[in-house]
């Protein structure tokens, strides 16, 4: 055989036992965001992304809010592609670039250049809402924006289809706080009720922390002021209709007009907001 000859055959074994690392090489980025292993499956991919989106909601970190948009965002990202067999498919065999139609970015980016193109909130309710599904349901949010903005750092959203049931959520379990939706909302009525209205998302953190108050305010206001809430998550029409830019937003609806309520989230100062738009006429209540 010729030189020519063993050097060719050389190459050829020496491809042949290279292969299958070149085969096995893929970029793993979006496995590690995850905790996941290269080949897990399905239910393996959304149980970690649930524990992940869980960790790092901006909600539940507060005093390292920016931080956690960031990660809440990569993680997001990660699912959407993972979760996908065709975009996993592209990324398993071509990493990142795989993701980049017309050389554009895709759901995410190298190093600093990482860009979710999608809504990591909407991911976030698909996955979590109603068993894991929200029946095409999403709502839209800006970091860091301005407009009316949640508590933590969120701004502006847009919801573009309710679900049909209203009610539950924080306050099933507290009568005194009527739970609202488009057939009982009490907009446009003029029956003489002072209503206040708390529009609100189960998952917001601020949310949580407002029910109980929300409750005893209910209690203490009974007779004389009604004291209502709407659950966002299922009546996302009417949150969109009433211009609801953050949760939670508090409004007083009194023949046939809204007011905003803007000052702190206190049982009294909002006692006091809402008595405040009573005829003078109207007996006392005690302190919640």
């Amino acid at each position: 055989m010729q030189p020519d000859s063993h050097a060719c055959l050389a190459g050829a074994c020496l491809l042949l036992i290279l292969a299958p690392s070149v085969l096995a090489v893929r970029d793993s980025k979006y496995y590690d965001l995850l905790g996941v292993a290269t080949d897990a499956d399905e239910r393996t991919i959304q149980k970690a992304y649930r524990r992940q989106a869980m960790k790092h909601h901006p909600d539940r970190n507060p005093d390292a809010k920016e931080g956690a948009e960031k990660k809440f965002r990569e993680v997001a990202a990660a699912y959407e592609v993972l979760s996908d067999p065709e975009k996993r498919r592209m990324y398993d065999q071509l990493g990142e670039d795989g993701l980049r139609p017309g050389g554009q970015a895709g759901p995410g980016g190298g190093g600093a250049g990482f860009h979710f193109q999608g809504d990591p909130f909407a991911t976030f309710r698909t996955v979590f809402g109603n068993g894991g599904g929200m029946g095409g349901q999403r709502i839209q949010f800006q970091f860091g924006g301005g407009g009316g903005g949640f508590p933590g750092g969120f701004g502006g959203h847009h919801q573009q289809q309710q679900q049909q049931r209203p009610g539950g959520g924080l306050y099933d379990g507290m009568p005194a706080v009527r739970k609202l939706g488009v057939d009982s909302f009490p907009s446009g009525t003029r029956d003489g009720w002072v209503w206040l209205v708390e529009f609100y998302a189960p998952w917001c953190g601020h949310c949580r922390q407002l029910a109980p108050k929300w409750g005893r305010l209910a209690e203490a206001l009974a007779g004389v002021v009604r004291v209502g809430a709407v659950n966002c998550e299922e009546e996302a029409a009417l949150c969109q209709e009433h211009g609801v830019q953050g949760y939670p937003t508090i409004k007083a609806f009194v023949e046939g007009r809204s007011v905003d309520y803007s000052g702190e989230r206190s049982a009294a100062a909002l006692k006091d907001f809402a008595l405040g738009l009573l005829p003078s006429d109207v007996p006392s209540v005690s302190s919640p």
